[in-house]
């Protein structure tokens, strides 16, 4: 208060005459004005308030007819307003915001130049009290803005004008961090009183952004409660319910849409059709049924968008979509071409070629007529009903040329799908190459179905190339995509290609996908079989541990992660294996996988120059105990030994190799010389292993 007292003493003294603040005139013959220190001293005396009441109410009134006389007081008044609204303005730049208050509402609220007032509010600088409002919310004081907008809404001003674009930035970082903070209640209700004081939020915030936190929490009221302070509202209401279905929350997004019906009085054609496309997405026909009867018993005609979304909801059941359609006629709806597209996708679920081929004579006939007019998803869907016959299919494309359309993406990856089908991979990679050469760039889809059709045909290394290109062009490998090599498990037989899988596996999960690790297991289990049997043998790899298909679901993440690190490991590095943190099937799994990777490396012609050392679980609690780690270690030295007849060695204390090597221990493990520990270490001799090698390599080789 004595700052801003300080400010309208030196202001007025330094830029207005005396008569502003003061009802007396100053006379020729006056004495020497007063030093700026002396008046300093005064002010700080005196309150801000008072000195803006005193000015207000000192200002002179004359009631006489004469003009003249008036002119001085409406000339005094305009000086005086454009004086205290230069001074709030600094004030709010300042960032005082409470003190830019006060003196608008001394102003405001005054008898004395109510007449006037609206000068005051016209000659608020909006640059400067931007300034200060953008200050203050960078400086986190978001409440104090809040109540400044209040305050300033009742006093008269509009709201908006005070703030520009960097003020706006930072109200709309502050409403950010409100919902990154997961203060979504608190953000909605700023929207709210935004809004309410004729903000356009949408120049505030991203819609979208706040409303993907709100749809994560699964709060429907919430949901409805921020597309309400938009204008375009209904629109985001139907992103509410598309969002909730995406998110398979049937639940939700029915609560979201009862909440808006009763909100808004009624729903527009928008709304119910996307609330059928929610039940689509969520896999719950019946609902969409239900809601549609809901629609028909308020004596509504839907519009053919909403027939057409319910049947395309319901294609899968072809004689329901077709009394839709029957039942559009009747209520005098004009089916569309995309009515008699979807017509066409029930009847090729249905598997029904006849009636495909019946319904596209008749709109083909229709567009001759120039009653509609054929698009590229009919001609697409009618290649969907060609099965394997690749000639018809290629026919149907052609026929889109003359046609004047242009086959899509989505038409050339159904064209190699049927050439797949039909087990012509060389069709299928023609058509694959010309979706390029005609101009059409490459998508993951594309890519996908070729891998898929390659995979199919049993060509895995052509399979792996378009991978590899894929990846080269930039273009990022999906779920499908990863899953489709992984399905392959009961192709794979050399080492190369499992640690190809192996690899894929790994950079699935890298890239955040969940992998069917049951899946993968089971080709590393195959796989690894073959150390302890012929290709024509079954075995189970399982051995005791009693597996049931309820382990199916079991992550095997470790036991995954551990093969593909031995696996892809150089020949030389195979000897050390670490099972530490494994049951006794995953370590066997582990152990014969290595052995395989041994074999094969060395049928290659490479030399086994090292002995196989085996690192079991190591502790104090273990060293003497009977308990888990020695099964497992027992278990693996009985597949050694007994299956393969290796001579197998467990060693007491730090061997030699350990001493030279000490990474393949556990962090903890203490190399004591004097007294020796079992260190849960098996050995498997070179010259052993040489033994089983060319002991079993002519099998082997009989067996290739």
């Amino acid at each position: 208060m004595v700052e801003m007292a300080f400010l309208v003493a030196s202001s007025s003294s330094s830029s207005y005459p005396s008569r502003v603040l003061s009802p007396t005139s100053a006379t020729p013959n006056r004495k020497p004005p007063t030093s700026p220190r002396r008046k300093l001293r005064r002010s700080l005396a005196k309150p801000l308030l008072s000195d803006v009441r005193r000015d207000l109410t000192a200002v002179p009134h004359h009631t006489g007819p004469s003009s003249a006389a008036a002119a001085p007081s409406s000339s005094s008044t305009r000086n005086l307003l454009k004086y205290y609204a230069r001074l709030a303005s600094k004030l709010a730049k300042k960032g005082k915001l409470r003190d830019f208050l006060m003196i608008a509402e001394s102003v405001l609220t005054s008898d004395a130049v109510a007449a006037d007032s609206p000068q005051f509010v016209a000659r608020i600088d909006p640059r400067l009290t931007a300034q200060g409002i953008a200050a203050v919310l960078r400086d986190g004081n978001l409440a104090e803005v809040i109540g400044f907008l209040s305050e300033a809404a009742r006093l008269g001003f509009c709201l908006s004008s005070l703030f520009d674009k960097p003020a706006l930035e930072a109200l709309g970082l502050e409403c950010r961090r409100l919902a990154d903070e997961g203060k979504l209640e608190e953000c909605v209700e700023l929207m709210e009183t935004l809004a309410g004081y004729e903000f356009s939020i949408k120049d505030i915030v991203d819609p979208d952004y706040i409303l993907s936190k709100i749809i994560h929490t699964r709060d429907p009221d919430l949901a409805v409660r921020y597309a309400s302070v938009f204008s375009h509202s209904q629109l985001l209401f139907c992103s509410i319910l598309e969002e909730f279905g995406k998110k398979h929350d049937v639940g939700s997004a029915i609560k979201a849409f009862e909440i808006f019906k009763e909100k808004s009085g009624g729903m527009n054609m928008f709304a119910w059709r996307a609330m059928i496309d929610v039940c689509g997405l969520c896999g719950d026909c019946l609902k969409s049924r239900s809601i549609f009867e809901e629609l028909l018993a308020q004596n509504i005609t839907p519009n053919v968008y909403v027939f057409n979304s319910l049947m395309n909801v319901n294609a899968h059941d072809m004689s329901y979509t077709f009394g839709v359609y029957k039942h559009m006629q009747n209520l005098g709806v004009t089916a569309d071409v995309t009515s008699y597209n979807i017509l066409l996708k029930a009847c090729c679920n249905a598997k029904r070629v006849d009636l495909a081929q019946n319904i596209y004579g008749e709109i083909r006939y229709m567009a001759l007529k120039g009653a509609l007019k054929l698009d590229v998803f009919t001609y697409t869907t009618m290649i969907k009903a060609c099965g394997t016959d690749y000639y018809r299919a290629k026919a149907l494309m052609d026929e889109m040329k003359t046609m004047g359309l242009t086959p899509n993406r989505i038409s050339w990856s159904t064209l190699i799908d049927i050439y797949g089908a039909a087990q012509n991979i060389k069709g299928a990679m023609q058509a694959f190459r010309a979706l390029r050469d005609v101009g059409i760039k490459l998508d993951v889809v594309a890519y996908t179905t070729a891998i898929k059709v390659c995979v199919e045909n049993n060509n895995l290394k052509v399979a792996y190339s378009l991978f590899e290109e894929m990846k080269r062009y930039q273009i990022r490998p999906n779920w499908v995509t990863y899953n489709t090599l992984l399905r392959a498990r009961n192709k794979y037989g050399s080492l190369h290609e499992v640690q190809q899988c192996l690899g894929i596996y790994q950079e699935m999960r890298k890239a955040g996908y969940r992998s069917n690790d049951y899946y993968l297991k089971e080709l590393i289990e195959e796989w690894c079989e073959g150390v302890l049997c012929s290709k024509d043998q079954s075995r189970n790899v399982l051995g005791s541990d009693n597996y049931s298909e309820a382990n199916s679901r079991k992550p095997y993440n470790l036991l995954l992660e551990k093969v593909a690190i031995h696996l892809q490991r150089d020949a030389g590095d195979s000897r050390a294996i670490d099972i530490r943190g494994l049951t006794k099937v995953e370590a066997r799994i582990v152990v014969l996988s290595v052995l395989r990777m041994i074999k094969e490396n060395y049928m290659l012609g490479k030399s086994i120059e090292d002995d196989i050392i085996i690192t079991t679980e190591i502790s104090k609690e273990t060293m003497n105990s009977t308990g888990h780690e020695v099964d497992v270690r027992q278990s693996i030295t009985e597949v050694l030994q007994d299956e393969l007849g290796l001579d197998v060695r467990t060693r007491y204390g730090p061997p030699d190799h350990l001493l030279c090597n000490p990474s393949i221990l556990p962090p903890d493990s203490n190399l004591q010389a004097r007294r020796p520990q079992d260190l849960g270490v098996i050995k498997v001799t070179r010259e052993s292993l040489l033994c089983w090698l060319q002991k079993r390599g002519r099998r082997w080789e009989a067996d290739c």
